[in-house]
């Protein structure tokens, strides 16, 4: 989880997730050893010395606790988790067609409660539209 922390601030997390994955699933190697670890950070991208500081140091650890916390508040206790906008969740390995619809499904409930006029009062006056037509 630290190692994945240090991959977002370098916009790298996705890489290091996936070799994690690819590590255990694909290649059943041990993903809580440093040396496999640090070696998935450096193919992702990731600089040996600053991965080394890492796991020598206490960094990302509060986050790590937090992040934890909070999915232990949500109920979550399941490796994989997709949790989308806190309403929608997918547990565990599902097919394709599953995350297309749940992405989907989440897209439009947060552009129903996202959309630039739903969330505010508005005053309509005399305007003109973007095509054109004006009330004038």
């Amino acid at each position: 989880h630290r190692l994945v922390k240090l991959a977002a601030r370098r916009n790298l997390s996705s890489n290091v997730l996936s070799l994690i994955s690819k590590a255990y699933f694909e290649d059943a190697q041990d993903y809580s050893n440093i040396k496999i670890l640090t070696e998935i950070g450096v193919k992702a991208g990731l600089d040996a010395t600053e991965i080394a500081r890492l796991f020598a140091g206490d960094d990302f650890i509060a986050e790590v606790e937090q992040d934890v916390q909070e999915a232990h508040q949500l109920g979550i206790d399941t490796v994989p988790t997709f949790l989308f906008e806190r309403k929608q969740a997918i547990i565990g390995s599902e097919p394709v067609q599953v995350f297309l619809d749940t992405l989907n499904q989440a897209y439009e409930s947060w552009k129903k409660a996202n959309t630039t006029l739903g969330n505010m009062e508005v005053k309509k006056g005399k305007s003109c539209n973007a095509d054109g037509t004006c009330e004038i």
